[in-house]
């Protein structure tokens, strides 16, 4: 298997931008971001939808590329999920094998 650098960072508006264009159409948006949030062709506004904030999004870059996102929630203090999960579809069928320090 070949080695990755492999890096999770905050996810920046330049990040989602390149994001928006992994979810092309309205069905798409609806299986990624859930029913509540409606689609759009423009990274701010749909970032706005999600309430994307600095201290909330991921991302996940292999190689220096961005290969994935993610977007941590709180719902209350001490409790996070990680939610709207989504991997770069060049990435998807890529067997990539990381460790992950969640310190």
């Amino acid at each position: 298997m070949t080695e990755h650098a492999v890096h999770l960072r905050a996810a920046t508006l330049a990040d989602f931008r390149q994001v928006t264009r992994w979810i092309p159409d309205r069905a798409s948006c609806r299986r990624w971001a859930g029913p509540a949030v409606r689609w759009s062709r423009a990274p701010e506004t749909l970032a706005r939808r999600i309430g994307l904030r600095p201290d909330n999004g991921l991302a996940l870059l292999v190689d220096g590329r961005l290969a994935g996102f993610a977007q941590r929630l709180t719902p209350r203090p001490g409790i996070h999920h990680v939610t709207r999960v989504i991997v770069a579809p060049d990435r998807r069928h890529v067997e990539i094998e990381c460790a992950v320090d969640v310190s």
